[in-house]
Formats: structure tokens, sequence, C-alpha cells
């Protein structure tokens, strides 16, 4: 799999091991916590027998399975490059596949392509900025503020009038 004499280091295939095993428990992390989420929703609303026996609900433990594994198995020992690559692939192809038979177990009257464009509207629409200044495509990642300005018109589009110009802080 890899080529690279990089990883002939032992330091550096002991720290890609690392970064793969932290990689797997904050994965399972994630997916664990979601699913207490949903246990909890299940106890606030009364419903957590029928929350629990729901496919997509043990879709999601089980989804949790396969990166909790690569943590387990790359947390000690010295493996291999070619291990970890693989053991890292078969926890995210393993997990990944649980998710999309999650996403195939919503009701179509839930509107999986409302949440779904939901989601996408706010990743398109969240804050974009190199700490803290305004991104404009007409005059460059740090663009200066006009004093005075609407928010609307500080996140780049055209100020009618423009006054004294001040640099970002």
């Amino acid at each position: 799999m890899s080529k690279s004499t990089y990883f002939a280091n032992p330091e550096a295939r002991a720290f890609l091991q690392r970064r793969v095993a932290v990689f797997g428990l904050i994965g399972a992390i994630l997916g664990g916590t979601a699913l207490a989420f949903r246990v909890v929703l299940g106890v606030l609303f009364g419903v957590l027998e029928e929350q629990v026996s729901q496919p997509g609900f043990i879709i999601h433990a089980v989804a949790v399975v396969p990166l909790l594994a690569v943590w387990l198995i790359c947390r000690r020992g010295h493996l291999s490059v070619n291990t970890i690559h693989g053991i890292e692939n078969a926890g995210i192809f393993l997990t990944s596949l649980c998710y999309i038979a999650m996403g195939l177990d919503i009701r179509p009257e839930v509107g999986a392509d409302t949440i779904t464009a939901f989601i996408l509207a706010l990743v398109m629409f969240a804050p974009i900025g190199d700490h803290g200044h305004v991104v404009d495509t007409h005059r460059g990642p740090r663009s200066p503020r006009v004093e005075g300005d609407s928010p609307i018109a500080q996140r780049g589009e055209r100020h009618p009038k423009p006054r004294s110009i001040q640099s970002p802080p």
C-alpha cells in the first residue's frame, strides 16, 4: 500500500499507528455520543423501548463497533504500515456502510431530502473567514472594513457610500 520511505522510520510508523488509534477512538466517541442523545430523547418522550428496537437505532449502535475496533487494535503493539492502513480503511468502510444503512431506514414522511438540504444550507452559509476577517471574492481574504458598514456590507457586498477605510485588527 505505502511505497514511501517515510514510514521506514520506526518513529513515523508509531506516530501513524497512534494517529489511527486516536481517529478510531474519536469516531467511536462521536458515534456513541449521538447514540446516547437518541437514548436521552427516547427517555424524555417516553418511547425508549420503541426507540431501541428500531432498525436504525440498532444499525447506529453497530456503526460504533468498527471504529472502536480500530482503536483497540491500533492502541498497542507494533503493526506494519500496510496493516495500519488496512485496519483504518476497513473501519471507515464498515462504519460508512452502517451509516448509509441508517439513512435508508429514514421514513419517507420525515423528509430525508429536506434534512439533507438543511444540512447543506448550514454548511454553505456558515461564517467564512480567516481569523475573523472578511472574505470578499472581489478584494481578497484580508479586505479592509469600512467604518459604520452594516453586517451585510461587511460580508463583502458593495456599500453605496464608502467612508473612511480601516485595516483589520
